[in-house]
């Protein structure tokens, strides 16, 4: 991992959350690619591939229609040459949008760093996730990802589907 992308990640959690007037909790996810499990691909890998995407993330104190969010995650594809991305971001969800307050729509982008056949290139995603709040700790999600797949000879944006859960950890005081 390069020096330039741990600074990117100290910046993502230590100063960029200062300015939403401090964080409201830490939550957990963990999150499959819902292909990948399913169906497999036309890539050779087999229903069943393990994709996993886990995030931690701070969320903002809540406004009007939402608040920001700051992540870290980490992503593992068993796929050939095994695929891993390390990666740093920010976003907005929209909870007071839907009628039903038990939805919440996310947007968020990112940059990251893949890990593949022996060789690092930095890559850029954006993310839109829905969320269902199935208790005050816990929300089963989805999340639609686009990602710059910079470990790919054509270097390529592709995109995974992920169903997972999302867990708060704590809230922190205000």
């Amino acid at each position: 991992m390069s020096k330039q992308f741990l600074k990117l990640i100290l910046l993502t959690f230590f100063f960029i959350p200062s300015l939403s007037i401090g964080q409201n909790a830490i939550s957990a996810s963990v999150h499959q690619d819902f292909k990948l499990l399913l169906f497999g691909d036309d890539r050779g890998n087999r229903a069943g591939t393990l994709d996993i995407l886990t995030r931690i993330k701070y969320s903002g104190k809540e406004r009007k229609s939402g608040y920001f969010t700051y992540f870290v995650e980490f992503e593992k594809a068993e796929i050939e040459n095994n695929y891993y991305r390390y990666g740093a971001g920010f976003g907005y969800t929209f909870s007071n949008i839907f009628s039903d307050k038990n939805i919440e729509f996310s947007a968020s982008a990112g940059i990251g760093n893949i890990h593949r056949r022996d060789e690092d290139s930095l890559s850029y995603s954006a993310t839109a996730s829905l969320n269902f709040i199935m208790s005050p700790r816990i929300k089963l999600g989805s999340m639609f990802q686009y990602i710059n797949r910079t470990d790919l000879d054509r270097n390529l944006v592709r995109y995974s589907f992920f169903i997972g859960l999302e867990v708060r950890l704590f809230k922190l005081k205000s």
